[in-house]
């Protein structure tokens, strides 16, 4: 009788250490995993918007003129040289503006989605206030689980600052968490325009 007792309070000790661990695994895990998601975007954010300019802001192209103005989209061009006159569509002695396959298109970031299925997206449109493509159909994914209340693009168009900052916000749900949940803090970026 008192070697069953011992072995159920042991049996109880171990299982209490194994289901500790396993929720800090866990946790940990998802931690990392949406640091990772929230490094992926600003990666590729900073590496488009240091080469960019004719910023404009919402699905109407509007300008977003202070920074206090915060939005779901952000319309920009990529410069892609400077008297490129061999490609179709750019000026003679002027930089010449696109994406990266085409002149004169434009690139748009959009915080798109609902409730737990709101993602980060990169679309390519031939004009700046083009709708986007339908269910965002052919649009480069730059992060999941982005937390849609508390993300935005603004931009600071005075002549000394010409500065877009990015809010955005990582969560991932698993029930199998302590709180049900692991959320980054809102992390902010900021990147001055070169052109």
């Amino acid at each position: 009788m008192i070697v069953a007792l011992l072995l159920i309070v042991f049996g109880g000790g171990l299982m209490t250490t194994f289901l500790t661990g396993q929720t800090s695994y866990l946790s940990a895990d998802a931690y990392i995993q949406v640091q990772q998601e929230a490094r992926k975007a600003f990666d590729n954010i900073m590496r488009d918007l240091r080469e960019s300019g004719n910023i404009s802001c919402g699905a109407q192209g509007t300008g977003c003129p202070t920074a206090a103005s915060t939005t779901q989209q952000l319309n920009f061009q990529i410069a892609l040289g400077f008297n490129l006159t061999t490609t179709a569509g750019c000026p003679a002695s002027a930089i010449c503006w696109g994406t990266e396959t085409q002149a004169n298109q434009w690139v748009h970031y959009v915080i798109t989605g609902q409730g737990n299925n709101v993602q980060l997206v990169r679309c390519l449109t031939s004009g700046q206030t083009d709708p986007m493509p339908a269910s965002y159909a052919g649009c480069r994914v730059l992060a999941n689980s982005v937390k849609g209340g508390t993300s935005s693009f603004s931009w600071d168009s005075a002549p000394a600052n010409r500065t877009v900052t990015i809010r955005l916000e990582i969560e991932t749900q698993n029930a199998a968490l302590p709180t049900g949940r692991q959320t980054t803090n809102v992390l902010t970026s900021q990147v001055k325009l070169r052109n």
